[in-house]
């Protein structure tokens, strides 16, 4: 924040001078504007910057949707949709969003989108989720700019160790893992090779306890017949 500055694209601007005036994202004495574009959050999180124009931009899915302060996007910015520095409803990635019924912390606030009643109802997987009574050990490659798989623990925190969950594969904030490049601004129908997956893995997490029926696990997980419940659990046993 610049407490000298309402407005950090106009310094002359006098907008903020009434006591009850209530800003937004794009200026409130913040250094550089978070509305729309995010632009003072991708100051540091540049890896994050990939989110906008993809479906996990609600400005491209879900304009008319708000945050538990009641917010649009259009007020939040395209960082502010999903997080909230100040006022956020939950510590866990400091999440501004209503969580929904998931197996661990992590899949609850995938669910804040993908589940019936809510703005990605229809993109909900026929099985969801990775028995969670498998633990694994994180896999972490050089090659791929350090590409790896994240095991999250119970309290929904990256473990070297623990449950493999919904962002364990999937990356949200990139639509494909082969391009360094914005969203399209369309709402698109993913493959095999997008849909935020962290394909640059190579399957080494999977191919740990899988072997060579790896390739069949990754690619058909959220199908009928990838796997049936607690397989693999009942495996190890």
């Amino acid at each position: 924040h610049n407490p000298h500055q309402w407005d950090p694209a106009d310094a002359a601007s006098t907008a903020g001078v009434e006591m009850d005036v209530e800003g937004d994202a794009s200026n409130s004495f913040l250094r550089k504007p978070a509305a729309p574009n995010g632009e003072l959050c991708v100051d540091c999180h540049k890896v994050k910057q990939w989110v906008e124009g993809t479906d996990h931009d609600l400005a491209v899915t879900a304009p008319d949707a708000v945050d538990t302060n009641g917010r649009k996007i259009t007020s939040t910015g395209i960082c502010g949709q999903c997080h909230s520095v100040h006022n956020a409803s939950s510590a866990l990635r400091l999440w501004a969003r209503e969580t929904g019924k998931g197996q661990d912390p992590q899949e609850e606030l995938c669910r804040s989108c993908h589940i019936t009643g809510r703005v990605a109802e229809n993109k909900q997987p026929v099985k969801a989720v990775h028995p969670k009574e498998v633990e694994a050990v994180v896999v972490r490659q050089r090659s791929h700019k350090g590409a790896y798989t994240p095991l999250f623990d119970k309290n929904g925190n990256e473990a070297d160790r623990g449950m493999i969950t919904c962002p364990t594969c999937h990356n949200p904030h990139k639509w494909s893992a082969l391009r360094d490049v914005k969203g399209s601004g369309r709402n698109l129908e993913g493959n095999a090779r997008n849909s935020f997956l962290r394909n640059r893995s190579k399957l080494s997490l999977c191919s740990t306890c899988h072997g060579l029926d790896a390739l069949f696990r990754y690619k058909y997980f959220h199908g009928k017949s990838s796997r049936s419940k607690h397989e693999l659990y009942r495996a190890l046993k």
